[in-house]
């Protein structure tokens, strides 16, 4: 990607920056992780079998009022 983009493809952010996106939400199991590595148990997607690419996700929902 580096050469593609002749080094100007960005930056990928680290798990802290994305753990902003989340704030003030319940962060569903398996949590914050690796995309590629979300839900391993199934073959919906290829898993990536390399380092060379790193995404970090999840799933976050608005907490219900009690």
């Amino acid at each position: 990607m580096d050469q593609a983009t002749q080094g100007h493809w960005g930056r990928v952010r680290e798990p802290k920056d994305v753990e902003a996106y989340f704030e003030d939400l319940e962060i569903l199991e398996p949590g914050l992780v690796e995309v590629s590595t979300w839900r391993p148990d199934t073959e919906v997607a290829p898993r990536q079998l390399t380092h060379e690419w790193i995404e970090f996700g999840g799933v976050g929902r608005i907490p219900l009022e009690k």
